[in-house]
């Protein structure tokens, strides 16, 4: 259905036709945007939905502790491997 490639004689121009339909490239990357921008804001509300549930909110507090901890560890462990290599 899209073909690329297609030069207008008159000024040397790429267009993108759609099927039959004459829209111009302009007016598919607006209507794409448009779409976009409605899943966006439904996708935003149901996280405003998530956020207000209780569980949730105790949920992220402990996945962030836990990812905390463990970066922690990680990084006194390259730290702690560094310092050997360099004494030894």
């Amino acid at each position: 259905m899209y073909s690329f490639g297609e030069t207008n004689k008159n000024n040397g121009s790429t267009k993108m036709h759609y099927g039959s339909n004459d829209q111009s490239e302009d007016d598919t990357c607006e209507h794409f945007l448009k779409f976009l921008l409605v899943k966006i804001e439904a996708i935003q509300h149901n996280i405003v939905k998530l956020a207000n549930n209780e569980y949730v909110k105790a949920f992220a507090i402990v996945f962030l502790v836990i990812v905390f901890f463990f970066m922690i560890c990680l990084c006194s462990t390259i730290f702690t491997y560094k310092l050997f290599e360099y004494f030894h």
